[in-house]
């Protein structure tokens, strides 16, 4: 795991968050399929991040098993 890429995964996210936001204040009529369409892009941001913070605890627990 890289901390800069978990923090730019995670700002993306954020942005993303903003755009639902901005998205729920508008009154367009392709709002509900606008902020669906952020709302995955969301949930793709957080779950790379989630998956590089894991990266290192899956490789560390492979280390101790190869020295079994």
């Amino acid at each position: 795991m890289t901390k800069e890429k978990c923090l730019a995964y995670l700002e993306e996210g954020i942005e993303l968050l903003q755009e639902m936001k901005d998205i729920l204040e508008s009154a367009e009529s392709d709002s509900p399929q606008a902020f669906l369409e952020a709302a995955h892009d969301v949930q793709d941001r957080v779950n790379k991040a989630i998956a590089e913070a894991i990266i290192p605890i899956i490789q560390e627990r492979n280390l101790h098993v190869e020295d079994r």
